[in-house]
């Protein structure tokens, strides 16, 4: 069974939405620990949200040098959408995003097909749906040093959940990389 994750940038008091607003640095520990889950993922996986705002931005020509490592890696990579209202999810001209209507079922049997690492990336609404099901195996929070007041929580409405902590890292600029695996019931 392939491994589900997760990396999410959030805040100290759990705001993981929207952290081009309250990011303030990414240093060379982050940027190791990116270059890390891309090489494991051969499956990546969106929320609605996240593939709406990231598709016309990652597919376009205003990708900056810095980000051109990651836009390859968004690009180049199959992705798997989780929408109820999206009708199709074209990427681009790379034509390697499919739609998931079924969250428990289709990831269930994604998760059971032969392949690396199928990873997460952005969608925090997604995110506390896969804990809710019990799909996720594993999360990488990098928690910022700011405190951000206002904006969606990673963790919203749901039953308990326990995880136990693999790792732990503090970067150069003081930002926590924490990785847990989930706890099944």
């Amino acid at each position: 069974m392939r491994k589900l994750a997760s990396g999410l940038f959030m805040t100290m008091d759990g705001v993981a939405e929207a952290p081009n607003i309250w990011q303030e640095t990414f240093d060379e520990d982050m940027g190791a620990a990116m270059q890390g889950m891309m090489e494991e993922t051969d499956t990546v996986l969106l929320g609605r949200v996240t593939y709406q705002e990231w598709e016309p931005y990652w597919t376009s020509d205003n990708v900056s040098a810095d980000n051109a490592g990651f836009a390859r890696f968004i690009n180049t990579t199959p992705k798997y959408v989780v929408s109820r209202t999206l009708k199709d999810t074209p990427w681009g001209t790379f034509n390697n995003a499919q739609l998931v209507k079924n969250l428990k079922e289709d990831i269930t049997n994604l998760k059971a097909q032969p392949g690396k690492t199928i990873t997460v990336t952005g969608s925090p609404t997604l995110v506390n749906s896969l804990l809710q099901e019990d799909l996720l195996d594993e999360l990488t929070l990098t928690i910022h040093n700011v405190a951000a007041y206002k904006g969606k929580p990673l963790f919203g409405q749901g039953n308990l959940k326990r995880f136990d902590l693999v790792d732990v890292k503090a970067s150069r600029t003081g930002v926590i990389l924490a990785t847990y695996q989930t706890r099944k019931p």
